[in-house]
């Protein structure tokens, strides 16, 4: 299931290379995705120890009271080349889970890191199906276009008008 898609995002995306390893963060709904990307990590580097951790693992995920992201995770993170975000976002995570996740990705300024809240085999059949090569030329056209810029606008006929600012202390890489 979903091999190919799994060693584009791997290898092509995030450039997990033999001598590397894996963290993958997956929850019980999406425990089959991240179950693939471990196995595509070790794959691609078989004789490193990829980690697998379900969220579920780590506390109770209750919209009350969000699950934290843990020192034990942070730990874990120190010693990989490589994250993967696999799992459904829940309601409070993203202030209690994923952004300081995502801040501790940003602040170790080493880990390549794949962030895929809600991600489902369909998205990643056509994220990085047969037509990958179209993802990657729109992806750097676009990446051409506003990587010295603050801010984007896009607008459309049927109504759409998005403005997003971007961060000048992430680092954004087309693949």
């Amino acid at each position: 299931m979903l091999e190919t898609q799994i060693h584009q995002a791997l290898s092509v995306c995030l450039s997990l290379n033999s001598t590397e390893r894996a963290l993958i963060v997956t929850d019980e709904e999406t425990r089959q995705i991240g179950e693939a990307f471990w196995h595509g990590a070790k794959a691609i580097s078989p004789a490193q120890n990829h980690d697998l951790v379900v969220m579920e693992d780590l506390g109770e995920r209750h919209p009350d009271h969000p699950l934290q992201f843990p020192d034990s995770l942070r730990h874990k993170m120190a010693d990989v080349d490589v994250s993967i975000y696999a799992a459904t976002g829940k309601p409070g995570e993203l202030a209690s889970f994923r952004k300081p996740m995502m801040m501790y990705v940003v602040e170790s300024k080493r880990i390549r890191h794949g962030h895929m809240p809600g991600v489902t085999a369909a998205i990643l059949t056509e994220g990085f199906g047969d037509n990958y090569q179209q993802v990657v030329n729109l992806t750097n056209k676009v990446y051409h276009i506003v990587k010295n810029s603050a801010t984007a606008r896009v607008t459309s006929a049927l109504g759409t008008d998005l403005q997003v600012s971007f961060n000048p202390d992430y680092k954004w890489v087309p693949s």
